[in-house]
């Protein structure tokens, strides 16, 4: 059917929708990764459009559109010749290449914070030129031209706007991606632990959920590829839906969470979404909520089936848009219209059309994409190296460095070097860059001190002294040393040079320092004050006998100087392990320190402890009381807690309201008696400190070094599982990993 100026106006502005799906998952998958990884996840957002855009054009659009070979792929249009002339195809196809990218950016996701940018290229040019538009033509072939129809559409397949063609097909190769990948470091612990790995920014996430809603306006009403009367329904349903599965996550994990999960709000939305995406023109208003509801509900299924699977994805990709699409393609049987269907099957004869589209998308891109995956990683390794990992991709794949990594890299350059004119780059109206700048301060400060004790230094006449080689005795002096000791050069002459020395009784043999360059020595003056002295000493020979001459320095500026510098660094260093709030040690400090107690415990075979303490329903406090009165709270806490550990203990806030306390020279029963001090100290605070009128307990977990708890993570593990049985439990809040 010839289409109307309105028609090509209207998918034209339907595909202009669907890019700002582009900048909506960039979005929402900076901001659940981690800082340190949040531009390579941007990058690879913007570099999978432009291959895939290229590649779809040159092969992709032809294979899916083209004429076709059985039903199994498109021959021609290859390279399709748009702006030419023909209006309609030049827009068919700008709406095809955005369905396309949005295929290929749901790997981005689920494959974040570990895999090689090269890698993900190779992933989307494969997706984008084969896996995608093969799969298309199956289903969609025969959307541009009805003669070449592909061979599920032939059997009575519908997948109205791509709840299978596009969201499925790319949750299949995001999990065959992931599987040959591999869980980031540190994602699942001992014994199953699953560990929550923190968003970086979920304010910028909720932005890429709500521009994605708005893109799939135009991805499910463009799917009309007409201006008609269906576009509004088609649109009130996708609304519906998407409310109906954010609304059904939020209010599951209010129940069993107690609390507003953000990700369960945002991926309930999403999966929402993705699922009325094939039944969206044939189902009612009712429908459409009860279909979003159950989407949301599946992609909670999914990432927990996945969870214990063990396998990592870093964003819910593939919860959402696999568990989202296959549920969504299974509605189109369950609920969708039959005469708006119009396959003239029955209920049964449509519901094993679904699940063989559904088995295709599984075969095709996930059994071959697994299969090439797995022979592209003995050529070409897809993950990056643990070191990189832990660096992370930003640095490591693009070298786009953030004001806090150069701030510590400027700190390990000083450390190695000791040189002080290098400073940290400052970045302005950031915390970071308030320190970096108070910390460039302070070395100012310190390199003008030492600048002018090294003037003074130099500018200064050194003191000479010959003496004799036997007995050290001094046979002259200039007045610059008799200005150094204090000694009249008449009464110093004859004296041996050791009496100017402070050596506790051990006379330093002089003879071995000649022609060995400057050395440190204490000296000691006529009123018996020591001081810091550099000597350097040499032979000589003066009328046939044989000397020793020494040239000596007042270093006590330098040594100032140096102490300062010393003093300054080590507050400097101080600061960095030191959590700002309570004064504690911070998490930082805490994770070296146990590697060295762990390798103590092991070499020595003394015992070792680690209690986590957690303050029971903290968030409460901050809801409703304001996060002042929180953090007034933590540093009472603290203040206690510091006042009951020992001197060899090293208490520490490990993060939001959780602390934790190593315990040397502490076995399991010793432990637990500090644990219950600890948490007899945290109930007292009511009674104790006037600043709070309300009760404050804590919960905590005992683990001791042995057995199968020999590494950092076994320890907290061990703890952390503890400190939930103390919270089940009724009794004094501290319970054992034993």
């Amino acid at each position: 059917m010839e289409k109307t100026t309105a028609d090509i106006l209207w998918v034209t502005i339907s595909a202009a929708l669907v890019f700002i799906m582009q900048p909506g998952f960039m979005c929402l998958e900076s901001g659940i990764t981690r800082s340190k990884n949040s531009i390579n996840v941007a990058i690879k957002n913007i570099t999978d459009f432009g291959v895939s855009v290229v590649l779809f054009w040159l092969v992709g659009f032809g294979l899916m559109f083209g004429a076709s070979s059985g039903g199994w792929f498109g021959r021609d249009l290859f390279a399709v010749p748009i702006g030419k002339g023909d209006a309609w195809l030049s827009t068919f196809f700008v709406f095809e290449a955005m369905f396309c990218c949005t295929a290929t950016t749901i790997v981005s996701g689920a494959a974040a914070e570990r895999m090689r940018f090269v890698g993900y290229i190779v992933v989307t040019m494969i997706l984008s030129s084969l896996i995608y538009p093969v799969f298309g033509h199956w289903a969609w072939g025969g959307a541009f031209d009805p003669k070449n129809i592909g061979w599920l559409q032939k059997l009575g397949f519908v997948d109205f706007a791509g709840s299978t063609v596009v969201h499925s097909v790319g949750g299949w190769t995001a999990l065959a991606v992931v599987l040959v990948l591999g869980p980031r470091i540190g994602r699942f612990g001992d014994d199953n632990l699953v560990r929550r790995i923190t968003a970086n920014n979920l304010p910028i996430s909720i932005l890429g959920v709500m521009l994605l809603w708005f893109g799939w306006f135009g991805f499910n009403g463009g799917s009309t590829l007409s201006m008609s009367k269906e576009v509004a329904g088609v649109i009130a349903n996708t609304m519906l839906s998407g409310a109906a599965g954010g609304m059904t996550c939020l209010a599951i994990g209010m129940v069993l969470r107690k609390f507003a999960d953000v990700t369960l709000l945002i991926n309930g939305s999403l999966a929402g979404l993705v699922a009325i995406t094939a039944p969206c023109h044939a189902v009612g208003v009712f429908d459409a909520l009860v279909i979003g509801a159950v989407g949301g509900l599946a992609a909670l299924l999914v990432e927990r089936l996945l969870e214990w699977l063990r396998i990592d994805d870093a964003v819910g990709a593939i919860p959402v848009h696999l568990g989202g699409g296959v549920w969504g393609t299974l509605a189109v049987a369950l609920f969708g219209d039959p005469a708006v269907l119009g396959t003239k099957l029955s209920f049964w004869g449509q519901l094993e059309a679904q699940l063989l589209g559904i088995v295709a998308a599984c075969a095709l891109a996930f059994g071959v994409m697994y299969v090439l995956l797995r022979l592209l990683n003995r050529l070409l390794p897809l993950r990056v190296s643990a070191e990189d990992e832990h660096v992370g991709l930003n640095i490591s794949e693009h070298q786009a460095t953030t004001e806090l990594y150069d701030f510590f890299r400027v700190m390990e350059i000083q450390k190695k070097t000791g040189d002080l004119t290098v400073r940290v780059p400052v970045e302005e109206f950031t915390v970071v860059g308030q320190i970096s700048q108070r910390y460039n301060e302070v070395m100012d400060a310190l390199q003008q001190a030492v600048a002018r004790a090294e003037t003074i230094v130099r500018t200064a006449k050194d003191g000479i002294i010959t003496f004799t080689r036997q007995e050290y005795t001094i046979v002259s002096l200039n007045p610059a040393a008799v200005a150094v000791f204090g000694y009249p050069e008449t009464e110093v002459q004859r004296l041996p040079l050791t009496s100017l020395l402070d050596h506790d009784g051990h006379k330093p043999n002089l003879a071995d320092l000649s022609g060995t360059g400057y050395h440190e020595l204490n000296g000691r003056r006529k009123d018996g004050t020591t001081f810091p002295l550099e000597v350097a000493i040499s032979e000589l020979s003066e009328g046939g006998e044989h000397l020793y001459s020494g040239v000596v320095r007042d270093i006590t500026l330098r040594k100032k100087a140096e102490e300062q510098l010393k003093a300054a660094k080590a507050e400097l260093e101080r600061l960095v392990i030191t959590d700002e709030l309570t004064g504690l040690a911070n998490r930082r400090h805490v994770d070296e320190a146990i590697e060295h107690e762990i390798q103590r415990a092991q070499r020595y075979g003394r015992p070792f402890s680690v209690a986590l303490i957690d303050l029971d329903e903290f968030k409460l406090v901050n809801d409703y009381l304001g996060h002042g009165v929180g953090d007034i709270v933590l540093q009472l806490v603290g203040k206690r807690l510091s006042a009951i550990g020992r001197e060899t203990d090293l208490l520490a806030r490990y993060g939001g309201d959780e602390f934790v306390a190593l315990l040397p020279e502490t076995d399991g029963e010793g432990a637990r008696e500090m644990a219950r001090r600890f948490a007899e100290a945290v109930r007292a605070l009511r009674r104790d400190e006037g600043a709070i009128d309300f009760d404050v307990t804590a919960s905590i977990g005992v683990a001791t070094f042995g057995g199968e708890l020999r590494s950092r993570a076994a320890l907290l593990a061990a703890a952390d599982r503890a400190m939930y049985a103390a919270k089940r439990q009724r009794g004094d809040g501290v319970a054992s990993a034993d």
